[in-house]
């Protein structure tokens, strides 16, 4: 996305007021690569369901979170399911199905497990884990090589998260919804606005 100039000629004469500019706005990001089977999307591809009780399923969404500046947006936890794991994974290739655990994905698992570059991780921030109805807000941070998640219940943020991601890869980062499929699964993705991110204290390490 950024500012666009536009040149426009006839028979090699410039339009009057050109060069035009303007500014194009990214594609809205949804979610665009599934595992193989059993995933279905709906809602403009903004929501990722399981279609069959079976065992871990994946969703990743397009296009790539920027590189040059923060972006925010919410993964929405309709339906908890056997579990899920939440957050940015590299852009470059097509994952099994156990996504989380690939050395460029950077996740918060609902059972209080942090997945660092694929590896495991309890206790990181005192991290304790999604519940069913969860709306977790998220914020990369490209200059900073960090992922920022933060929680709320009741009206209030209930704890700050951060995991250092490193340097951006070329093809970016993507969001990633890994789901466990032994009941229903149901994750929207939802675009966020800088307002919403309240500065809080992050949680301890």
């Amino acid at each position: 996305d950024g500012m666009v100039e536009l040149r426009v000629e006839i028979a090699g004469v410039p339009v009057r007021g050109s060069p035009f500019q303007f500014y194009v706005l990214p594609p809205p990001m949804r979610f665009k690569w599934t595992s193989f089977e059993d995933i279905e999307l709906s809602n403009n591809n903004r929501i990722a369901r399981n279609v069959a009780e079976t065992d871990y399923r994946y969703a990743i969404a397009w296009p790539s979170l920027p590189s040059d500046k923060s972006l925010l947006w919410r993964l929405r936890i309709s339906k908890l399911g056997g579990g899920c794991f939440l957050g940015i994974i590299g852009g470059n290739h097509h994952p099994h199905n156990t996504a989380y655990d690939t050395h460029d994905a950077f996740v918060w698992q609902n059972t209080g497990t942090v997945w660092i570059g694929g590896e495991a991780t309890r206790g990181h921030q005192d991290w304790a884990g999604f519940q069913e109805g969860d709306e977790p807000l998220f914020r990369y941070d490209p200059a900073h090589g960090m992922l920022h998640m933060q929680l709320s219940r009741g009206g209030s943020v209930i704890g700050s998260y951060s995991i250092a991601t490193g340097p951006c890869p070329p093809e970016g980062f993507r969001v990633l919804a890994n789901l466990r499929c032994f009941d229903e699964c149901c994750v929207e993705l939802v675009l966020a606005a800088d307002a919403e991110w309240q500065e809080v204290a992050e949680s301890a390490n």
